[in-house]
């Protein structure tokens, strides 16, 4: 009887696991959910970097701080940048430079568009690549 609890349990949390795993790729990494959130932004305060993680140390990601009505919010975001100057020889890209939309240093100032009604969903204007 108590191994027939433990197995439904363990069933049950790989279930959960799996389709929240599947909600998670098919709608919060899916661009097209992305972009439909960004169309729903409609305000601008100016934000402040407060931290920034290097790629050499895994993804590259930034927190900005910024304020709407008195009240602070985080946003946390992948850098996202586009390959510009690519080098070819022939048709072989062999070399390319990389850059933001904006200047990547704690304390910088970015623009973040915002919900009017949910300030928590936001994103960095100039956030190339998406």
């Amino acid at each position: 009887m108590n191994s027939d609890v433990n197995s439904f349990l363990i069933s049950f949390g790989f279930a959960v696991i799996f389709i929240g795993g599947i909600y998670f790729f098919m709608f919060r990494k899916n661009p097209k959910y992305r972009k439909s959130l960004r169309s729903e932004c409609n305000k601008e305060v100016l934000g402040e970097i407060i931290e920034y993680k290097d790629p050499k140390f895994g993804d590259e990601t930034i927190k900005v701080k910024y304020k709407v009505n008195g009240k602070t919010y985080i946003l946390k975001s992948e850098v996202n940048r586009i390959k510009t100057d690519v080098q070819r020889l022939g048709r072989v890209p062999i070399s390319f430079t990389e850059k933001t939309g904006f200047y990547l240093k704690v304390g910088g100032k970015v623009k973040v568009l915002y919900k009017e009604d949910d300030p928590t969903i936001a994103y960095i204007e100039g956030n190339l690549g998406e």
